[in-house]
């Protein structure tokens, strides 16, 4: 079963966006607003 993808809030700033990184360790990381509509990617 696959999980849901880890996403970070469009409104995020740069200390929430790299303890996010920090916990789920990956390349990449989408960007959403608060209807979960992607607005970009965030790569590490």
């Amino acid at each position: 079963m696959t999980q849901a993808a880890v996403t970070i809030h469009e409104q995020a700033g740069f200390n929430e966006t790299m303890r996010a990184f920090r916990r789920h360790p990956g390349r990449s990381m989408p960007v959403v607003d608060g209807t979960e509509r992607l607005h970009g990617l965030l790569l590490r």
